[in-house]
């Protein structure tokens, strides 16, 4: 386990707070709030704000080339005018005067109509000098004057658009030539604000608001232009409305992407969008967009941000919490806790946002969590694979996984347990060894310990050391095992039962057939991690170590190939087939140790062979 995970945590949210004071996340955050407005669903308009569309069918019904004449606009207006709505809004641009002559007939009609806001442009102009220098001027276009002398103000209709082209926020005051100009939605609140009682509206005095969409396009009642222009609209549809006159048309290219149109989800396949649909037409349109935030400034219900630096604190302190949690849990446990602490973030977040219009920012925060989880549990495993493959030599590969997965760092420390120690030493190796070439004496060697060895690791023991040709194993450590003397004897008699197959190529080259002679004891001793800082290993000490390794020299002098002290016979009484053979006097001991042979597993029916140590046979 890393030492301090929560460092690791920390460098990763400093390096996502450096990243999301740069802007480099503000496009895929944006993003998941048109999502949020998709889950949160449509919602009805808060005012009475309809729309009069110059759409498609529009454009084939009236059959006539655009701009149209303005004897057509001024007809419209006056139309609309005659069902006494609070305020008309036009979205459509007079910059130049025409060449019809029909100015002042679209002029008398905004002057009659008494509450007409037009549009105006305000916009940022990229010029570039002789000498190739760019440079940014502000360019405002405002109607010409014969049509905007009677109109009750003017409001430029430019609008802001994000990365992706997508409109989500508004402008509604912007200053131009030592002036201050309103946009048109702004200009419509000023007009209608008192009469409609939003006076109050702390939204309206901002410079810019996150608009609050009510929904797809469609949301806000829409007429066809066509059908105004012809009367087929009653006026009185009209009465006590804020009239937004605006063109949608695909032609005319005033569709814009925005939350709830879908098209910033879309795979861009073939341009087609749902259904083989064009995406433009999911685009929503310009006089929509002002109705939306028109609506949001009246209702001052507009989209609310966090201040940067409650994101600063959230993306340290959950990059620091996703790396705890990745250094102090299991992998399945920590990515479960992960991604249960991010989810639990975005209902939150979505919960603000549908229930207080609260946008909780969730890709910087959500990011360097999952971010700084997986990167420690990636860390982690990698150490525990180190660490496994390491241990997995001394341990059997069950205890060498525990122990890597521990975190706590205690698994190998020093401390003083109740254990089984088993010795395993070749009988008269010493002898053997000085006939024979050193590369056939370590080739039997290794024949043997490639036997023995996964033995005492398969009964759950640990592997020790080597001494010699002698095999030092530990039972019930590093791990507890309560059956830690049974399983030692069943290692040892198991050991004795592989004999057989071993001897006959010991004794070819030998000339000797092969024998061992196996001690076990069970007690205190302290067990963990010792020697020195430049070297140490795994090991156990005390009187039970010395008493097992006392066991096993007696085999040949006592004459049976397992030997156990009382303390184990004690232990498995009634598992094995024990007979007792002596009592020693042990050196450190006041108390005599009765000594043990076990010939069998009673559970198998088998026993050792008690004369020679080389195979057990059935008695």
């Amino acid at each position: 386990m890393m030492k301090r995970p929560w460092l690791l945590g920390l460098g990763i949210g400093i390096v996502f707070a450096l990243i999301y004071l740069s802007g480099f996340l503000d496009l895929p955050e944006v993003r998941t709030v048109d999502l949020r407005f998709e889950l949160r669903g449509p919602r009805p308009p808060a005012f009475p704000i309809v729309v009069v569309s110059v759409d498609d069918d529009s454009l084939a019904e009236i059959n006539h080339q655009w701009p149209w004449p303005r004897s057509y606009h001024a007809k419209v207006i006056e139309q609309i005018a005659s069902g006494n709505p609070l305020a008309i809004g036009v979205d459509i641009l007079f910059p130049e005067e025409s060449r019809d002559g029909e100015d002042r007939l679209l002029g008398q009609a905004v002057a009659r109509a008494k509450r007409v806001v037009l549009a105006s442009t305000l916009r940022t102009m990229a010029t570039q000098t002789t000498v190739g220098v760019v440079q940014q001027r502000e360019l405002f276009e405002p109607p010409i004057p014969t049509i905007r002398a009677g109109a009750a103000g003017i409001g430029f209709v430019d609008l802001e658009r994000g990365r992706d082209a997508a409109v989500r926020s508004g402008v509604l005051a912007r200053r131009h030539a030592g002036q201050v100009h309103t946009g048109l939605a702004k200009t419509l609140f000023d007009l209608v604000a008192q009469e409609v009682g939003a006076g109050g509206s702390s939204a309206a005095r901002r410079g810019r608001v996150w608009i609050n969409f009510r929904g797809p396009g469609g949301t806000f009642p829409t007429y066809p232009y066509y059908q105004v222009y012809r009367g087929e609209i009653p006026p009185r549809t009209f009465e006590g409305k804020i009239v937004i006159l605006g063109v949608a048309a695909l032609s005319l290219h005033d569709r814009h992407p925005a939350p709830f149109s879908g098209v910033n989800w879309l795979p861009s396949v073939a341009g087609a969008g749902p259904g083989g649909q064009d995406p433009e037409a999911l685009l929503m349109s310009g006089s929509e967009i002002q109705a939306n935030l028109l609506d949001t400034i009246l209702n001052d219900d507009p989209i609310q941000r966090l201040p940067a630096g409650v994101y600063l604190v959230l993306i340290l302190a959950l990059g620091a919490a996703g790396a705890l949690l990745g250094g102090h849990l299991r992998p399945l446990s920590a990515m479960a806790c992960s991604l249960g602490l991010a989810a639990a973030y975005l209902v939150a977040s979505h919960l603000a946002f549908s229930g207080m219009n609260l946008w909780i920012e969730v890709v910087p925060v959500v990011l360097p969590l999952l971010i700084a989880s997986g990167t420690t549990i990636g860390v982690n495993y990698i150490r525990e694979e180190r660490v496994r493959r390491e241990y997995a030599r001394f341990f059997s590969p069950v205890v060498a996984r525990q122990i890597a997965e521990d975190h706590s760092g205690q698994a190998l420390a020093a401390k003083r347990r109740r254990i089984t120690v088993l010795f395993a030493d070749i009988r008269e190796f010493t002898t053997t060894s000085e006939a024979l070439p050193p590369e056939e004496v370590v080739e039997l060697l290794r024949e043997y310990f490639n036997t023995m060895v996964p033995i005492v690791l398969k009964h759950g023991g640990t592997l020790d050391k080597y001494v010699g040709d002698a095999i030092m194993g530990l039972f019930g450590v590093p791990l507890p095992d309560e059956d830690h003397a049974r399983h030692a004897v069943r290692a040892a008699l198991e050991m004795v039962a592989q004999l057989p197959v071993l001897s006959p190529k010991w004794e070819a080259r030998t000339g000797r057939p092969l024998r061992i002679g196996v001690g076990v004891s069970t007690g205190e001793a302290v067990v963990g991690i010792m020697g020195a800082d430049y070297r140490h290993e795994y090991s156990a000490i005390g009187d039970t170590v010395n008493l097992a390794s006392r066991l096993e020299g007696l085999t040949k002098e006592l004459k049976a190939p397992v030997i156990v002290s009382h303390f184990t016979a004690a232990e498995v009484e009634g598992e094995f087939q024990v007979r007792q053979l002596s009592e020693l006097q042990v050196k450190g001991r006041q108390e005599r140790v009765r000594v043990f042979a076990v010939d069998g597993d009673r559970r198998e029916g088998s026993t050792a062979e008690s004369r020679d140590g080389r195979s057990p046979s059935p008695r």
